[in-house]
């Protein structure tokens, strides 16, 4: 078994395919892809404009996409999508329209994707619910950032009262086990 490496970075679209192929003839292969649909605002529906719900939508919607359908053509592998709880239910107290409606298509195009792909790929679609997950820029879990009265609000609803530590995903996808011939289409939790 080989290292382990974890490269995050943020790039656009359109350079991703150049990037993974350098980075497949640069050091032979890629194990798996990981891509995410992440980026939501706490704003009720009839405040956006067409060019914020196109923005969510193409970051959170079209960057799975795009980031599947190049990762299926280049390596044939293992793709895990990561999407939210949002996706199958409806958040209270914030409004977040964009962000669930792209999370539920992103769940959406994974099942089709499970199936097209069956011959070639493994994936998964993780849909989490609260996680305890840190800012890029400050180290600090970004739920606690938010005000005290919605926090404890989501504590108030949340089964045992406790935010699912990253930590805790560790294995939760088929994914990673090479001899394991079979794809989910989504764990929610």
């Amino acid at each position: 078994m080989g290292s382990v490496h974890h490269h995050p970075i943020r790039i656009p679209g359109f350079q991703l395919g150049t990037i993974l192929n350098h980075h497949i003839f640069g050091n032979g292969r890629i194990d798996i892809v990981v891509t995410t649909a992440d980026v939501y605002t706490n704003s009720p529906c009839l405040k956006y404009t067409e060019e914020i719900w196109a923005w969510y939508n193409r970051v959170n919607y079209d960057g799975v996409m795009w980031t599947a359908r190049i990762a299926g053509k280049i390596f044939k592998n293992n793709l895990l999508i990561t999407a939210s709880v949002s996706s199958i239910l409806v958040n209270i107290p914030q409004t977040q329209v964009a962000y669930n409606a792209s999370n539920a298509a992103v769940v959406h195009l994974t099942k089709i994707l499970v199936i097209e792909w069956t011959e070639f790929a493994r994936m998964d679609c993780i849909s989490s619910g609260f996680m305890m997950t840190k800012s890029n820029q400050l180290r600090i879990p970004v739920l606690t950032q938010q005000p005290k009265e919605l926090f404890d609000k989501w504590l108030g609803m949340i089964s045992g009262g406790q935010i699912c530590d990253p930590v805790e995903l560790t294995g939760v996808s088929p994914v990673r086990y090479p001899g394991l011939k079979m794809s989910h289409t989504n764990i929610s939790f």
